[in-house]
C-alpha cells in the first residue's frame, strides 16, 4: 500500500554464488530462500508483493524447506496456470 513500492521483484539464479555445493554454500542458499519467503509473508500485511525467482534449484530442495510462499511454474502460462495463485 506504499505508492513507491514495486508490485513485484525478479531474482535470477540466486544460487549462482553458492555453486560450490559445500555445506556452507547450501546453508547460505537456504537462508536466502527463507529470507525471500519471509519477505513475501511480511509484505502480505502491507498490500502484498510477488517475487519471481528464476532458478535451477531442484524442486525437492526448496520443498523440504517448507517455504509457504513458493510455487513452481514449470510450463507455459495457459488458462488458470500462472504465476499468481
Amino acid at each position: 500500500e506504499v505508492s513507491w513500492m514495486p508490485a513485484f521483484l525478479v531474482f535470477d539464479q540466486v544460487s549462482t554464488p553458492y555453486s560450490g555445493e559445500t555445506e556452507d554454500d547450501i546453508a547460505s542458499l537456504d537462508a536466502a530462500l527463507k529470507e525471500i519467503d519471509y519477505f513475501v509473508e511480511s509484505m502480505n500485511k502491507k498490500g502484498g508483493i510477488q517475487v519471481i525467482l528464476m532458478e535451477h534449484i531442484p524442486e525437492t530442495h526448496w520443498t523440504k524447506l517448507e517455504l509457504e510462499n513458493f510455487r513452481l511454474v514449470d510450463r507455459a502460462l495457459i488458462g488458470d496456470y500462472g504465476l499468481i495463485n
